[in-house]
């Protein structure tokens, strides 16, 4: 019989895959958006290089210079949060620059947003969500327990059963839910990014602060701190997008 927990864990599988086509769909024929497959590599690449091995390398070697930092967890929380927006703001600075030559349109944003949440999805959510749903079938059918004494010891298999058993309903759905928050900050933060101001010289402090505060509500609201996580998600996921749209409408299409 299938629990609610293996249909939420099953919902997230589709919502990562729903969400970045509806987003693609919406933009071709909402915004007239052709999305092309060399820009969604090159936000593949940048997604890769900027969330997993540039802030995993800078932010091992400044704990390494600043023991300080990783003090208490607060701290630790503000120096991650702002380490990983300086670095995303990093790389879209490269692509606009030197990649596409300040030659900025709409179809690229969309291209390159849609390479941010592969690079996303591959390089952590389809991991959870893997996990998620091995534990509840191996649960559901009894072999939960053999298959982990293949590679844990007894003591540490009974943890982790615990561990899973602690998880609240709201955590299985957590990474499609986030998949959708990927898409739409990516959005907006790309958008903000690429978009013309009266004043360019505010361009990098304005992404730079939207980027932190994105980075810091995602890793504050997981069902993991609260249970109602996911709908507080879902509503940041929503004022997202409605700001990308608004700021994205002096973009040229292609």
């Amino acid at each position: 019989m299938m629990t609610l927990k293996l249909m939420l864990a099953i919902l997230s599988s589709v919502l990562m895959i729903a969400a970045p086509v509806v987003f693609i769909l919406y933009m071709r024929k909402k915004r007239g958006a052709r999305i092309h497959f060399f820009h969604i590599l090159t936000g593949i690449v940048v997604g890769f290089l900027c969330k997993d091995v540039l802030v995993n390398v800078l932010g091992n070697l400044l704990m390494s210079l600043f023991p300080s930092l990783g003090s208490n967890s607060i701290v630790y929380t503000i120096f991650l949060t702002f380490l990983s927006a300086a670095v995303f703001l990093l790389g879209l600075s490269v692509v606009r620059h030197s990649v596409w030559k300040e030659q900025v349109d709409l179809s690229k944003i969309c291209g390159l947003v849609i390479g941010f949440v592969i690079a996303d999805i591959l390089g952590s959510y389809l991991i959870i969500n893997i996990s998620n749903i091995t534990y509840l079938l191996q649960s559901a059918d009894g072999t939960l327990y053999e298959k982990l004494t293949e590679s844990l010891s007894a003591a540490d298999a009974q943890s982790v059963i615990a561990s899973y058993e602690q998880l609240t309903q709201g955590y299985y759905l957590y990474p499609g839910i986030m998949v959708i928050v990927s898409l739409t900050a990516s959005y907006l933060l790309t958008v903000l990014m690429m978009r013309e101001y009266e004043r360019p010289r505010h361009r990098l402090s304005i992404v730079l602060v939207m980027t932190a505060l994105v980075y810091l509500v995602t890793s504050l609201s997981s069902p993991l701190i609260f249970e109602h996580a996911d709908p507080i998600l879902l509503l940041f996921a929503g004022i997202l997008f409605l700001s990308a749209q608004a700021n994205s409408t002096a973009i040229p299409g292609e």
